[in-house]
């Protein structure tokens, strides 16, 4: 019971932190972002959850899930949270590189996986896939 207790609050302490990287993220305007923001939230994410943004990027999106899942063992109650913060960050990075195509389709297997799985409509996330969607179908 007490070990389930500790769980939960570990839970619950990552995804405070990935809120508050993710409010962090939107509060800059594009001439603020700078490399150092990057590389802090690089370096948070990397230290809880033992991912980065050269790591979402090199996972292929089929795999990405299991990835998720059984490689790294995140919580899918982090995973929205996961997607808003790369999908923030690569909304402020350049548009051409292959990295940003690759997070784009990895944020959009999590929104579309979460969609599915939680059986619950979100807006939000359903205006986030709609957006890469067109971005994707653009730079194609």
């Amino acid at each position: 019971m007490e070990q389930r207790d500790h769980i939960e609050k570990q839970i619950e302490k990552i995804g405070l932190l990935l809120n508050k990287l993710f409010s962090k993220i939107l509060k800059l305007n594009d001439v603020e972002f700078s490399n150092q923001i990057a590389e802090e939230v690089n370096t948070t994410l990397l230290t809880t959850l033992n991912i980065n943004s050269i790591t979402f990027n090199e996972i292929h999106p089929d795999d990405f899930i299991h990835f998720l899942q059984f490689e790294k063992n995140i919580n899918p109650a982090h995973w929205e949270d996961l997607a808003n913060i790369f999908y923030s960050l690569f909304k402020k990075s350049e548009k051409d590189s292959e990295e940003y195509v690759n997070t784009l389709n990895n944020c959009l297997m999590i929104y579309n996986y979460l969609e599915k799985s939680e059986g619950t409509f979100s807006f939000e996330r359903n205006q986030k896939m709609n957006e890469i969607r067109a971005v994707l179908n653009f730079k194609k």
